[in-house]
């Protein structure tokens, strides 16, 4: 999974909260889940079912640009709803 250095802090893409949004955004314009995928793929230029891939995972959006439009394209102020914090586990030594 890719991550975005923003502010010094780690983040990922949220399947989660792109999930949730998408469903949202599909029942207030009354789309079919067929539709908004493809509208979405033809606005950021990829392909239906890579849209419908970072609905699930593994894998999101390779650059930030594309999270920026696709925030634009479901209407959110900020793209870094679409986002979530990477948090780095460490192991303690033996030592600590």
């Amino acid at each position: 999974m890719r991550t975005f250095e923003i502010d010094g802090k780690t983040f990922m893409f949220s399947f989660s909260k792109f999930s949730e949004l998408f469903k949202n955004y599909r029942k207030k314009y009354e789309l079919k889940v067929d539709e908004l995928e493809q509208e979405l793929a033809d606005k950021l230029y990829v392909q239906k079912s890579t849209i419908h891939s970072w609905k699930f995972g593994p894998s999101g959006p390779n650059d930030l640009e594309t999270i920026i439009n696709l925030a634009k394209c479901l209407e959110l102020d900020n793209y870094t709803y679409l986002l979530k914090e990477e948090k780095v586990m460490t192991k303690l030594t033996d030592l600590q």
